[in-house]
């Protein structure tokens, strides 16, 4: 087989080191904001002859067409490539377009299904591949895989899980294809889809008065690392952001204590702060403009139980 690949992001680069193995990967497109990735790319390919193109939004269609020409794919998979494919594009290879989603489909349809799958505190998680079509995420499924999402895994522990995942898989279906000469695919359930656009800096932050302890950690688990500065919040005109916490069972009277509280910020306990299901989220690590940090840190510069993080 013959396989074109257009990617994005590092979660690609397992799948594609393992089709190089047992396929003819004959080209590679990366959209123009691709720098990083191209460096990569590069060192992979270096002792081959695939060839990598910078493909730009405004010029999607024509350079697509040229590329297929240049590189005469089977089949073209794409694996978080941030552009619509033009639709009379798609069916110009013999096998056509094949997406490798790193989320379960049709119930985690977006642009990041992996941030939402934690965010939205899901007990599962897993990769799908679909026959590409006029619309996002909504074509006919050919293979999907699921596993427990257990609730401290970050955006990057997932992204790795998924990264090896989705390599096996898209192997697996393009041996498939090549010894059924054809591609096998039913159609998505309609009745359990879902859509998780992308959300503003301003949902992306912790609002302790409506968050439980949980959503906070999730939201936190979700933005790690891909925010570097953590989840945004603030305490005493100060905004900090929180880049990991867990859960604390509190025991004793919290009559009167308003969510975002600080109950301790000290190297015993660490920082504890006050949910409102009257539960404590420990900030073990936060970022600061001066640096990261322990979350007790804070008290070095006068953050002090019974102060209260807002948003």
């Amino acid at each position: 087989m013959r396989i074109g690949i257009l990617c994005s992001n590092h979660i690609a680069i397992p799948t594609v080191q393992l089709l190089m193995k047992h396929h003819k990967v004959v080209g590679i497109g990366l959209p123009e904001t691709g720098k990083e990735i191209r460096n990569i790319l590069e060192l992979i390919t270096t002792d081959s002859d695939i060839k990598i193109t910078t493909i730009f939004r405004a010029t999607i269609k024509s350079q697509l067409i040229e590329w297929l020409d240049t590189v005469q794919p089977d089949i073209v998979l794409v694996a978080t490539f941030p552009f619509k494919i033009p639709v009379d594009v798609l069916s110009l290879p013999p096998y056509g377009f094949l997406n490798l989603h790193f989320g379960l489909l049709p119930e985690m349809r977006g642009p990041d299904p992996v941030f939402e799958s934690i965010r939205q505190q899901k007990s599962t998680a897993g990769a799908t591949i679909h026959i590409m079509d006029s619309s996002f995420d909504k074509g006919p499924i050919v293979k999907r895989a699921e596993f427990p999402l257990p609730p401290h895994f970050t955006y990057g522990m997932l992204s790795a899980k998924l990264a090896h995942t989705g390599a096996e898989m898209a192997l697996t279906t393009l041996n498939d294809i090549q010894d059924l000469k054809n591609v096998v695919s039913s159609a998505q359930d309609e009745t359990n889809s879902c859509y998780y656009p992308a959300l503003s800096a301003q949902q992306l932050a912790i609002d302790w008065t409506t968050m439980s302890s949980r959503d906070i950690i999730a939201i936190t688990n979700s933005m790690n690392p891909v925010s570097r500065t953590g989840t945004q919040t603030s305490v005493n005109g100060w905004n900090i952001g929180i880049c990991y916490a867990t859960l604390v069972n509190l025991s004793g009277d919290t009559t009167g204590y308003t969510p975002g509280r600080v109950l301790t910020a000290d190297p015993q306990n660490g920082l504890l702060i006050f949910a409102k299901d009257n539960f404590a989220v420990r900030a073990e690590i936060i970022y600061t403009e001066e640096g990261y940090f322990p979350g007790y840190i804070l008290s070095a510069f006068g953050i002090q139980p019974g102060m209260t993080f807002g948003t």
